[in-house]
């Protein structure tokens, strides 16, 4: 009953859904001379990260893949995907985003979803390692060299929050109002950094939601999404971060070099080529030997 009724994106009547096997709209989107995706490519973009891939489809992810490497060879293309691309199975087909005419990179909701878990003792070190080494055997290597690590998106509630094991029954007005304080907080902070330290250690490339350098919380959409506290800005938490990536643009075995865990008792150890990388999750202090 356009235009008083269309159907839309999961029911958002500000999204109306799109046949993306239309050939006009693969045109006016990817092929055509000065289409969308050249049009903003010849602008500077640096290439396109594609929300939902699930439901894009192969041939319209292929169709643009190609579009983006014949104008500019060196654009990444990116899919939000949030389990393990390499085996992924949507709408009842196994996709073949990592095949090599699909996706160069995706986002890495599994290692985000494996430092919460570790951090707030849901898993065990060796489960942990699993998971990182699952994907790590998957994923074609120049893919795991990019994944966009992450901890927090528009579209999860705020890490600190997570770590700080709020109260996520809270009514939708308590949402709003709330704030870790106190212990929980302190703890919170603690598991932080320990949290972007992984993030920026373990293979893939770091991304910050903004604001989560800067100690913000909140729950999930819209809580998380408030403007920037710059009253918190260069703390403790942007300090470490600043260094964190230092670490990881000084080192080239941070950025390319294989992963092997040695972990031991409480301490989560892995290698990144020649660079050693130590976590202590326990509560007592451990030496590090100097060699």
């Amino acid at each position: 009953n356009y235009p008083d009724k269309y159907d839309c994106w999961w029911g958002i009547l500000t999204l109306p859904a799109i046949d993306k096997t239309n050939e006009d709209y693969i045109n006016y989107i990817i092929e055509e001379e000065n289409s969308v995706i050249e049009y903003w490519l010849n602008k500077g973009a640096d290439g396109y990260r594609l929300d939902v891939a699930d439901e894009l489809g192969s041939e319209f992810i292929e169709r643009l893949s190609k579009k983006v490497k014949q104008v500019k060879k060196d654009a990444i293309v990116m899919g939000e995907v949030w389990e393990d691309a390499s085996n992924k199975v949507s709408y009842g087909v196994r996709q073949k985003y990592l095949q090599g005419s699909q996706l160069d990179s995706v986002m890495n909701y599994p290692f985000k979803n494996g430092i919460i878990n570790l951090l707030l003792e849901k898993t065990s070190i060796t489960g942990f390692e699993n998971m990182v080494m699952t994907i790590c055997e998957n994923y074609p290597k120049p893919i795991l060299d990019t994944v966009m690590n992450l901890l927090s998106t528009h579209d999860t509630p705020r890490i600190l929050t997570i770590l700080g094991e709020a109260d996520f029954s809270l009514s939708r007005e308590q949402k709003s109002e709330f704030r870790l304080e106190g212990e929980k907080l302190h703890l919170a902070y603690e598991r932080l950094c320990s949290a972007f330290f992984l993030e920026f250690m373990l293979p893939g490339s770091p991304c910050i939601y903004y604001g989560d350098e800067a100690g913000m919380q909140g729950f999930e959409d819209p809580f998380n999404r408030r403007f920037f506290d710059w009253s918190k800005t260069f703390g403790m938490l942007y300090d470490l971060c600043k260094k964190l990536a230092d670490l990881k643009n000084k080192f080239d075995d941070l950025k390319t070099g294989d992963i092997s865990f040695s972990s031991d008792g409480d301490v989560l150890k892995f290698k990144r080529g020649n660079v050693e990388c130590l976590l202590n999750l326990g509560s007592e202090p451990v030496g590090v030997p100097n060699d």
